[in-house]
């Protein structure tokens, strides 16, 4: 049978609960019950990185490598806030005690059932999303299929995903983070399959300092990685980019933008280090 899990498919399951929460207390078919507050649910924290590079200049070359820095950046904080996205809209969510420690919250529409459960540990939570009946046109009808399931600590700020190959329990692939206590630092990591060191695709470290500048680093291991220094305002930083070298078993300056108050600089080099290209404003 074909896989059919595609982007676009856990983009539309990520964004599900947004839709089903603000449409909850208008449909008649919602079968939730009264249990409101019976769960707490932890906030996930959110990494709040500064995508607003501003190079302070118009010139051409400042332009394009403000796009790109901006361009990195924004992407970082849209994976780093991922987990986020799947689990504070469920804040609103009625929930109804489904036995022992766990709740559930569930909505059906047109043969299909869609149901949340939360189960809390003496360590944290453990939640699972299942979908039961027919829930796409012209396709085999889900039996209680586990989209995603996941661990997250009391405050959010450790867990772990996992998502699986439709209509199976094969792991497809998953995330998990990791913030210290001040929420001023964390990690991601994110595979392909199940959660083991031989399957990492990418890794995320994110840092600010008590002035408020930044540091962001995105790996792709074994291929490449980039870093970002910003200030709090964005008028002050740097991005380098690598490359892995599998011969030498290190990385590469491929590429290096700086920028200060209006001034700045982007240079690429090659194999030997030596700039190739180098444009200044």
């Amino acid at each position: 049978m074909n896989r059919r899990i595609t982007g676009a498919l856990l983009a539309l399951l990520l964004m599900m609960p947004l839709c089903l929460v603000s449409c909850s207390d208008d449909d008649d078919d919602n079968p939730t019950g009264p249990g409101e507050g019976e769960v707490e649910v932890p906030e996930i924290p959110q990494a709040e990185i500064n995508t607003q590079a501003d190079f302070q200049s118009n010139d051409q070359s400042a332009q394009q490598a403000q796009a790109v820095v901006q361009g990195q950046l924004s992407a970082a904080q849209g994976v780093a806030n991922s987990s986020f996205a799947y689990l504070s809209p469920l804040q609103q969510a009625q929930w109804t005690e489904s036995g022992g420690d766990c709740a559930s919250w569930s909505y059906t529409q047109d043969g299909c059932t869609l149901t949340y459960e939360v189960c809390e540990t003496a360590t944290g939570y453990e939640w699972s999303y299942t979908l039961d009946g027919d829930c796409a046109d012209g396709e085999p009808a889900y039996d209680n299929w586990v989209v995603w399931s996941g661990v997250t600590n009391l405050d959010g700020t450790n867990g772990t995903f996992r998502w699986f190959e439709e209509y199976t329990t094969t792991v497809g692939g998953g995330w998990q983070w990791s913030y210290n206590p001040d929420q001023n630092s964390g990690n991601w990591s994110f595979y392909t399959g199940e959660i083991s060191a031989e399957n990492v695709t990418a890794m995320m470290d994110w840092l600010e300092n008590q002035d408020g500048s930044q540091v962001v680093t995105w790996t792709n291991p074994g291929q490449m990685k980039w870093e970002t220094t910003i200030s709090s305002n964005g008028r002050v930083g740097t991005m380098e980019s690598y490359e892995w070298v599998v011969l030498g078993q290190t990385w590469r300056l491929q590429s290096e933008i700086d920028w200060d108050n209006g001034t700045g600089s982007w240079t690429t080099y090659d194999d030997d280090g030596t700039p190739i290209n180098e444009m200044s404003w």
